[in-house]
């Protein structure tokens, strides 16, 4: 008799871990589902109203260009003396290590990638940079090329246009 009872006791239990399973809610029995899931409102606060579907962020993600979009892009940022240090800045640390210190291509990364069958970093004094415009180059930051990874969530636009100033500086631009 005990036996049956152990047996009946696990099915019992396994029922209801069944049944709690199948639920669509936090809690194991929702007797009042449409209740607990309905947009609610604390006690002396106003309706939370909707945009209009209209209404465009003015923070949140940043709008997304295709390559031949990006070349109409110009450079917002202003070449200065202090620009064009805080892009040698953000290049020295993102950047030296495949492109190299001076910009090169020659960073401590050129060699293994090219044994390992990858390409070399490119020259940004090469013909093919300085033919690219800054929306060009502030693409291919953004959203990498061949080996290179892309930096648009790691660096602000902001930070990606400086890039650009320091990698025209490298051609004597």
């Amino acid at each position: 008799m005990n036996k049956f009872r152990v047996i009946l006791l696990i099915v019992a239990l396994g029922a209801m871990g069944a049944a709690s399973a199948c639920s669509r809610g936090a809690y194991p029995v929702d007797v009042f589902p449409e209740m607990h899931y309905q947009p609610s409102f604390r006690s002396y606060e106003p309706p939370r109203l909707e945009p209009p579907g209209e209404a465009v962020p003015i923070t949140g993600k940043e709008v997304a260009y295709s390559f031949p979009e990006a070349a109409d892009l110009s450079n917002p940022v202003a070449k200065t003396p202090e620009t064009l240090d805080r892009g040698t800045q953000i290049y020295q640390l993102n950047c030296a290590v495949c492109h190299g210190a001076s910009g090169r291509g020659n960073g401590v990364v050129m060699e293994p990638l090219v044994q390992g069958g990858g390409t070399a970093p490119v020259d940004f004094a090469s013909q093919r940079v300085r033919s690219r415009r800054d929306g060009e180059l502030y693409w291919i930051l953004t959203n990498g090329l061949g080996y290179m990874p892309p930096f648009g969530r790691l660096l602000t636009p902001q930070e990606r246009w400086h890039l650009v100033i320091f990698i025209r500086s490298v051609s004597g631009e």
